[in-house]
């Protein structure tokens, strides 16, 4: 036998043996499987029904506690009562201090602007469940804004309350998803903010027919209004350490938010919107001016001061002397705020009531804010 077909025997020989361990070694073990999803709580909604009767009925307060003209709200678009109506979503069972985003789920043929290919869920709120895994969030005003109401923008970013086109009437999918994104649970939420066909307005009620007339008696003179009536239904804020009031709209909430930051002591607004009032309570260490007005302004971390109306006398409802002006500047959240001030310098310190708004989202109010500001009273 040659030598080269020896070797090509010994090769053949050794390809043989090493099959097996070739086979062996193409074997992996599998990977170990993934931890199971933590499990998902419960998601619920209040008030998990909003029809149009409720948005109609509730659109003319919530437009004039918003601090719409009249003549504006009898046009506008009464879906814009869902900023005076609080949303609420709740949850029980979830992994504790989990990051949770609650998604409204909205058809393909829904009209979203902006919505991109294949995207049907939009976050509504988003919340972080406590130690027992339980939340509770508020939809806020541009949640409802952007999506309920799918109304554009101007260019000041102010909601442009002419384009305001709610969403179709339905039964919507609400989607709570953790920060495992499979740890997922849903409820249902029935919207009709629209109206539905062949709706019309509830009649107003009938009036009794006026009894027949009988001899009217001597006329007398009427009494006249009490001095300190009211235009709106008010609500009393009392500080007991400081022995004043001040009243304001009872549809306005708390802002507690405000509560603290440079000297407020107490706030109160639309929820989640404007106008709304501010109480502060600071030293009175220097003469009030429009110069230390702006320099406590700019203190605060407000831009662009300018003073509408001069600093001028007035007096409160009960004839203690007061200051008044009209400020506007820019917050640090780029917003305009225009305002109208009361002040009162009392036992060393000085008492201002500012009542507030963003002229592009509710406009300016002289005669309502300055009856604001006016309330307050001392002991």
């Amino acid at each position: 036998m040659k030598l080269s077909s020896f070797k090509k025997l010994a090769f053949v020989a050794m390809a043989l043996l090493l099959l097996p361990v070739a086979a062996c070694a193409a074997e992996e073990p599998a990977p170990p499987p993934p931890p199971p999803a933590p499990p998902a709580g419960t998601i619920a909604v209040s008030p998990p029904t909003i029809d149009y009767a409720t948005i109609y009925g509730s659109w003319p307060a919530v437009g004039a506690a918003i601090g719409f003209p009249e003549q504006y709200i009898a046009v506008m678009n009464p879906a814009i009562a869902l900023l005076g109506i609080p949303i609420t979503f709740t949850g029980e069972g979830w992994p504790a201090d989990d990051y949770v985003t609650i998604d409204l789920v909205i058809p393909a043929d829904v009209e979203i602007k902006g919505r991109a290919p294949g995207e049907d869920a939009f976050g509504i709120a988003f919340v972080t469940a406590d130690a027992s895994g339980n939340f509770e969030v508020a939809m806020e005003s541009i949640g409802k804004i952007n999506w309920l109401m799918r109304a554009d923008w101007t260019p000041i970013v102010a909601a442009d309350w002419a384009t305001v086109n709610p969403i179709p009437a339905g039964t919507y999918t609400l989607k709570a998803t953790g920060f495992d994104p499979r740890t997922v649970a849903t409820t249902t939420w029935d919207l009709e903010l629209v109206a539905p066909e062949g709706w019309e307005p509830p009649a107003p009620p009938e009036e009794e027919a006026a009894p027949e007339e009988e001899a009217a008696p001597p006329e007398e003179e009427e009494a006249a209004p009490p001095a300190a009536e009211l235009s709106f239904s008010a609500a009393t804020y009392t500080n007991e350490e400081y022995g004043f009031s001040v009243q304001y709209p009872d549809a306005w909430a708390d802002y507690a938010s405000n509560v603290g930051v440079n000297d407020c002591v107490a706030s109160f607004g639309i929820p989640d919107f404007v106008p709304g009032v501010s109480i502060y309570v600071l030293d009175a260490d220097e003469p009030l001016s429009a110069e230390s007005i702006q320099a406590a302004d700019e203190a605060s971390g407000s831009t662009d001061f300018a003073l509408l109306a001069e600093l001028t006398e007035t007096s409160l409802a009960d004839g203690t002397p007061a200051m008044q002006w009209e400020p506007e500047s820019v917050i640090s959240t780029g917003y305009l705020i225009h305002s109208f001030v009361v002040s009162v310098d009392k036992d060393g310190k000085r008492f201002n009531v500012a009542v507030w708004t963003i002229d592009a989202f509710s406009p300016y109010d002289a005669d309502l804010f300055s009856e604001i500001a006016h309330t307050l009273t001392f002991e």
